[in-house]
């Protein structure tokens, strides 16, 4: 059996990066989790970081989404016009956590407006196994918050060393993946709690970059328009949404504070709802299980048991009947049922406990603003079981 670098395969003598990245790698992966993890540090340090910096960030997404948008606009048209000079065939986006759930996020949204088949993938499975498809005609998006997250680093260089263009989406400026991504955009948000804007702000800044390339490749402007003003309505939405439905979030909350386990559905874009909605309980309540699913995916399994709350996030769309359906399963098991779903009657409400009713809007841009219920709901289940607990 082949003995593989301990650190990283990419590290091996066959390894197809050249010296400056294999150094980069190497520095990277000397970095092994110490005892000082939000998992064994006291309780206190726990339940501060989700009661004070993780709401302050949470609540700060209005002004991280736009000041994102504003400040990379100028970047964005300099690269989408780079950009709109090759011959691009195939975008790949990767990233770890909820790196990888923003990638999902766009999705529908790059296919739409560039016409090309845009692939969502986790950071490992692009740069030990899938890079061979990526050419000279690929371009791929490296996403890590901190820009050193070692298998997204890997990504990107394999990306380049088979000839792909590559953009590095950091927060941090100065940081390996800033250095070494052909272009940079960066995130201005803070992500000191557990993610919120820097994710939300993540997804618009990609939106905002495929639809100027899309513009620059002579796509259709009034479409283009419409869409990008769309976009730039979202953090008023959210905005909005944080004010609106915090008294909901609670009342869920707790009622659904003695469970351990959390189901979340959605389908297309809403996908990465569910995945950032499971991310945040994982994080904010260590002790818990919370599981993503695709929507067809919780039929196949009769994924919900007696008692579990799932959360199916359906707003106005294809996904609909079958969230519907998904939302009457519950009932037959004996699950509890909530939904994030589109006002204006959702057929999804007569099955349901509770409802976030949100603003209807382009089904594309639904990532940046039908997460936020999600993310208060899982900030006020954690909250509540600190204080149930005595700390």
């Amino acid at each position: 059996m082949k003995q593989y670098n301990p650190f990283s395969p990419l590290l091996d003598d066959d390894s197809p990066l050249n010296d400056a990245a294999r150094e980069v790698v190497f520095q990277l992966n000397q970095r092994r989790p110490g005892a000082d993890t939000w998992f064994t540090k006291v309780r206190a340090d726990r339940r501060k970081r989700v009661e004070v910096v993780t709401w302050d960030e949470m609540q700060g997404q209005p002004g991280a989404i736009q000041g994102t948008m504003d400040q990379e606009r100028k970047k964005i048209e300099e690269i989408a016009a780079f950009l709109a000079k090759k011959p691009l065939e195939r975008v790949y986006i990767f990233g770890c956590g909820d790196s990888w759930y923003s990638a999902l996020g766009v999705r529908m949204l790059f296919e739409t407006v560039l016409g090309i088949p845009c692939e969502p993938m986790q950071a490992l499975d692009f740069g030990y196994y899938y890079y061979t498809m990526a050419n000279e005609k690929t371009l791929t998006i490296a996403l890590s918050s901190s820009g050193g997250t070692a298998r997204t680093t890997e990504a990107m260089f394999m990306a380049q060393a088979q000839g792909a263009q590559s953009i590095a989406i950091t927060n941090s400026a100065g940081s390996a993946m800033d250095k070494g991504g052909d272009h940079t955009l960066l995130v201005h948000a803070v992500r000191q709690g557990w993610p919120t804007q820097a994710s939300t702000a993540a997804v618009a800044l990609m939106d905002l970059l495929a639809i100027e390339i899309a513009r620059k490749k002579g796509g259709s402007s009034a479409e283009l328009d419409k869409l990008e003003k769309a976009l730039y309505q979202t953090p008023e939405m959210v905005g909005k949404i944080l004010k609106s439905e915090n008294d909901k979030a609670i009342q869920i909350a707790e009622k659904e504070t003695n469970r351990h386990i959390y189901l979340f559905a959605g389908g297309g874009p809403a996908y990465s709802c569910a995945m950032f909605g499971a991310a945040k309980i994982k994080e904010m309540t260590p002790a818990d299980h919370a599981y993503a699913l695709p929507q067809e995916e919780y039929h196949h399994f009769d994924s919900g048991k007696e008692g579990d709350p799932v959360f199916i996030i359906a707003p106005e769309g294809r996904s609909v009947p079958r969230a519907t359906n998904t939302a009457e399963r519950t009932r037959i098991q004996n699950a509890q049922a909530y939904g994030v779903v589109t006002k204006g009657g959702s057929p999804l409400l007569p099955f349901l406990d509770a409802a976030f009713e949100l603003p209807a809007m382009d089904e594309r841009l639904v990532p940046i603003v039908y997460t936020v219920p999600l993310q208060m709901f899982a900030y006020h289940v954690g909250m509540t079981k600190f204080r149930r607990e005595g700390y």
